[in-house]
């Protein structure tokens, strides 16, 4: 008797709430197959009130309404490209067994950490006399799972020894998470809630985290490649070509430097010999003995001739004064 009441109130509870899928905001979900559907069966959704509305029919595939045509395409299985939280609530198929859908779109909270560092994932829930667990999902895959009972703590597969739970979780009720060293694979969609043992109860305190782990940028100005790597070596050549270029560069600046210098000395010393050697009227060889020719020509007066070397008088001079 006691067995007959307890299957009507489970079937009571299922009908009531319903098979329980989980999406967050924003994804796609798709809801589970139908079986024994003839053309015309329906998929409604259930609103407040005894009101519904249709989302579907079949007709050979599932067909969406009107309201639903730019979310959803004809498929065999029912399929919302993308969900609001308006899609939150029941959906009831009039096909097959009349299957109940609750479906519960769960809104996230961003998180962002960089490769290396931890991650922290808060939660809160009742824990005081509680029996159940505390389940943490990533994409649908377990991370961590918590025994309120036994206090035993179960992880998933490549968290072994990163993931930890708050000590405040029995007597505070703090279900934070922590998650050591994130690496890229951590990406993706944290789902955190709380269910009773059975697993047939709807989910409590529901919460998501989506995370992203950006890759650490090296920093070139204090990590260095390990000896012999090929970067090093580039890096040395580089080096040694950039101090052959520099130490080239000053040898013929210097160069040129000390041939302007002497040049410029010898230009000055030249100079004060000729001022010298014309204060004691000594002419200066291809350059005095032309320096009246210009006179000369600004004068307007035709140009005379070069003088003659004073190497006594000329033979016209000694026939003039012979005849004398």
């Amino acid at each position: 008797m006691n067995g007959l009441i307890l299957g009507f109130l489970l079937c009571v509870v299922n009908h009531a709430f319903g098979q329980g899928i989980y999406v967050i905001i924003g994804d796609q979900v798709t809801f589970p197959p139908t079986e024994n559907c003839k053309n015309g069966a329906t998929l409604v959704h259930r609103l407040n009130g005894d009101s519904t509305r249709q989302v579907a029919q079949w007709d050979d595939v599932w067909k969406p309404a009107r309201d639903y045509e730019n979310r959803m395409s004809p498929n065999k299985s029912v399929i919302f490209n993308s969900t609001n939280i308006n899609d939150d609530g029941l959906y009831e198929f009039t096909c097959g067994s009349n299957k109940i859908i609750h479906l519960h779109v769960v809104p996230f909270t961003n998180s962002s950490v960089t490769e290396g560092e931890p991650v922290t994932l808060p939660f809160f829930s009742v824990t005081a006399r509680k029996r159940g667990k505390f389940t943490v999902e990533r994409d649908g895959k377990p991370v961590l799972q918590l025994d309120f009972l036994s206090g035993h703590v179960t992880l998933g597969a490549g968290f072994e020894q990163r993931v930890s739970v708050s000590p405040l979780w029995e007597s505070q009720g703090d279900l934070t998470v922590t998650l050591k060293m994130a690496t890229a694979g951590d990406r993706g969609d944290y789902l955190l809630y709380v269910q009773h043992d059975d697993k047939t109860g709807p989910r409590e305190d529901v919460s998501a985290v989506r995370l992203r782990v950006p890759e650490r940028v090296p920093d070139q100005t204090t990590s260095s490649p390990p000896p012999g790597c090929p970067t090093q070596n580039v890096t040395g050549e580089t080096q040694m070509t950039t101090r052959t270029a520099v130490s080239v560069t000053a040898v013929v600046v210097f160069i040129i430097t000390a041939t302007v210098c002497v040049l410029t000395g010898w230009c000055m010393k030249t100079r004060r010999c000729m001022k010298t050697r014309s204060s004691r009227g000594t002419p200066v060889p291809g350059v005095d003995q032309y320096s009246d020719v210009g006179v000369e020509l600004l004068n307007g007066a035709p140009p005379r001739g070069p003088p003659e070397a004073d190497e006594g008088p000329s033979l016209e001079g000694s026939h003039a004064e012979s005849n004398v």
